[in-house]
């Protein structure tokens, strides 16, 4: 390839440089210093070496699905369950405790003190993404669990999956220390019957008498 070398007089000196690198240029007392020098410029600029490396950069794919980090799939022998990682906390029960109207801080902070709200979101996260395989879960034909600890034992009543007293029976404690535990984490409990009003003052009275309460 042919490059031009564009000499100009300044004063005394003379500036050469080259048409196409208009970058590469000299000033020099004389036109041969100066055509000399600017021509070993050229030379020096294009036998740079110039290495170009390919690398493979492992990036994340942005429509990859990135998976629920607190989720896990336990096996059971009625169906693949979704739980919180680490615990037997069924996903499950954690939607059915806010359909039953709690909210993620309520059940973090009240219901179940071992989860972060992280783990709360991340199961309710988990449900918007795969809603038959939970709804498998909260639907009235699925098995309870033969034992549970004592936080899901709680979740499954607060879910309307089984009595107060079911849920005593599944985590091997009276339902009356089930029921003051869940007072002690601001948990009301409530209590259904179809005793009428005098039937129950019928019953107040004779526990009375039998000692078992105190009347103010």
């Amino acid at each position: 390839m042919v490059y031009n070398i564009v000499l100009t007089k300044k004063g005394t000196n003379y500036l050469a440089r080259i048409k196409e690198w208009p970058e590469i240029k000299v000033l020099e007392q004389t036109r041969q210093a100066a055509i000399k020098l600017v021509k070993q410029r050229l030379a020096d600029y294009l036998t740079q070496q110039v290495e170009v490396i390919q690398v493979d950069l492992d990036l994340p794919a942005l429509n990859k699905e990135i998976p629920n980090p607190y989720i896990e799939i336990g096996q059971t022998d009625y169906a693949p369950r979704p739980i919180i990682k680490g615990t037997a906390v069924g996903v499950e029960l954690i939607v059915g405790c806010v359909q039953e109207g709690y909210t993620p801080e309520k059940i973090a902070t009240s219901i179940l003190p071992n989860l972060t709200l992280a783990q709360i979101y991340d199961a309710l996260s988990y449900y918007e993404d795969h809603r038959d395989t939970v709804n498998h879960w909260l639907a009235d034909e699925a098995p309870l669990p033969k034992k549970a600890t004592v936080d899901e034992s709680i979740v499954l009543y607060l879910a309307g999956r089984c009595s107060l007293a079911k849920a005593a029976d599944l985590a091997s404690v009276t339902r009356w220390d089930l029921q003051d535990i869940m007072y002690e984490r601001g948990t009301p409990v409530q209590i259904y019957g179809s005793d009428t009003a005098t039937e129950m003052d019928a019953k107040f009275d004779d526990w009375v008498r039998r000692g078992l309460v105190c009347s103010s």
